[in-house]
């Protein structure tokens, strides 16, 4: 989890976003923030999804654990030429 929670923090001054306004948007203490950006635990996964939204910060960074990063599709080899 510690990884997680090393990104959270560096998320959260990326997006130039304080541990303040994160818990004012989502209706929690500070304390619950600081014990996300501190590792001791991370947001939930409905806590990381409204992260997301109010912030932009995806969810995959903050709960790499529960989530993948998007995967952008192959692009169509249709114009490709078939080897002789």
């Amino acid at each position: 989890m510690s990884r997680a929670m090393t990104s959270f923090s560096t998320l959260l001054a990326r997006h130039n976003v304080t541990e303040a306004d994160v818990a004012a948007a989502l209706g929690v203490t500070p304390k619950a923030v600081r014990n996300w950006r501190n590792g001791a635990y991370g947001p939930s996964p409905a806590m990381a999804r409204a992260i997301e939204k109010e912030f932009g910060i995806p969810k995959h960074l903050l709960r790499p654990d529960i989530w993948d990063a998007p995967v952008e599709p192959k692009s169509s080899r249709r114009n490709e030429k078939e080897p002789a």
